[in-house]
């Protein structure tokens, strides 16, 4: 009897160690499963906040552009604009004015 109870008291030694094993992976587990679930979490994070930035520089850059278009808006009915606009854009003269243009020969 006692082999029997020698081969008993070793199997739940061996049993205490698997359980053990067990237990001590399933805690390493869980250990790398929080640390993987902070880990992408923060890289979202920084994802989103690098987006953020992005947004916020074209946000600007829109508001900008609005208060350009807010002033071209303001000076439609000027007259001393669309004279600005009717000479350099479209080239137009005043009667009685002369209009040079210079053609420098090819180089």
């Amino acid at each position: 009897m006692g082999a029997i109870s020698m081969t008993v008291v070793r199997r739940r030694a061996r049993l205490r160690r698997a359980l053990l094993a067990i237990g001590l992976g399933l805690a390493a587990l869980l250990v790398l499963s929080v640390f993987w679930l902070f880990l992408s979490r923060a890289l979202a994070i920084a994802h989103l906040r690098a987006q953020l930035e992005q947004l916020e520089e074209r946000r600007e850059q829109l508001l900008a552009e609005r208060a350009h278009l807010e002033e071209l808006l303001r000076r439609k009915d000027d007259p001393a604009w669309i004279e600005y606009l009717a000479r350099k854009e479209l080239g137009l003269i005043l009667p009685g004015e002369e209009k040079w243009i210079v053609v420098e020969e090819g180089r």
